[in-house]
């Protein structure tokens, strides 16, 4: 495996592991025969449980709902330029089937008014979120990758300048020690050969050393690990150039329900 598919595996790896993490939470649900209210964490959601909505929530898969009035949903994630993304919900009922309702809560949308219930149809892969979801993207560059990269390929471009001077240098030395000095000329020949590996060697060095390999690895794991950080502190991101962006932050301006949106 070459160093360039390790780095691909392991920013791989520790994406999947950040986008676990970030949507990693619980949501009140109805769960039994007694109709208990109880807390469970959001991959342990099945189909058949009632999940309790209420502004500023977000859907945690796709659902059916059974109970609430004026419920607005934020359905942006899905829905294109030319439509309204807030879309009213209703329950489905006998007396309003000719109105055709629209009881339908896609996974991933926000309840922007109102509070109900609603019975999960379809968790996981099948879901909207599963089918819609797009893949973790690891090949775009955040700013500051972007500069690093930069800087390293001066650092390669100058490393290379450096070993070919040092190269050089080194040639030239030899060939004068070579043809002015007799006693030079009497060495046996493994250890001038031995001289002319060194000199490769040195050369090959200093460009391995010159270009920094590692650098972008280690970068994509700091972003990573800082999102992380981030989560733990409260502060909810799901792209890597958000500690980018949030180092440059000074004042955080939300709604009564803490959440970011456009706008």
């Amino acid at each position: 495996m070459s160093l360039t598919s390790l780095n691909d595996w392991i920013k791989d790896k520790q994406f999947v592991r950040l986008q676990s993490s970030v949507k990693d939470e619980d949501i009140a649900v109805i769960r039994g025969k007694h109709g208990a209210t109880q807390s469970i964490n959001i991959y342990e959601l099945v189909a058949g449980d009632v999940v309790l909505l209420e502004t500023g929530s977000r859907i945690p898969a796709d659902c059916l709902l059974v109970e609430g009035t004026d419920i607005t949903v934020d359905e942006k994630i899905y829905s294109s330029g030319a439509e309204s993304p807030i879309v009213r919900k209703n329950v489905a009922t006998p007396e309003n089937v000719d109105s055709l309702p629209d009881p339908f809560l896609l996974s991933e949308t926000l309840i922007a008014s109102g509070s109900g219930k609603a019975v999960v149809c379809c968790v996981g892969a099948k879901s909207r979120r599963g089918v819609k979801q797009p893949k973790l993207d690891t090949t775009t560059k955040t700013p500051l990758q972007r500069k690093l990269e930069n800087l390293g390929s001066v650092f390669t471009k100058w490393g290379l300048y450096g070993s070919l001077a040092i190269l050089l240098a080194n040639v030239v030395n030899f060939t004068i020690k070579f043809t002015a000095i007799d006693d030079y000329k009497a060495k046996p020949a493994s250890e001038i050969i031995d001289e002319i590996v060194e000199m490769l060697t040195l050369s090959i060095t200093v460009i391995i050393v010159a270009v920094p390999e590692g650098l972008p690895l280690a970068i994509t794991l700091s972003l990573a690990y800082s999102v992380m950080r981030m989560k733990d502190d409260g502060v909810l991101v799901r792209n890597l150039e958000s500690p980018e962006v949030m180092g440059r932050v000074d004042e955080i301006v939300t709604g009564k329900t803490a959440t970011l949106t456009s706008n």
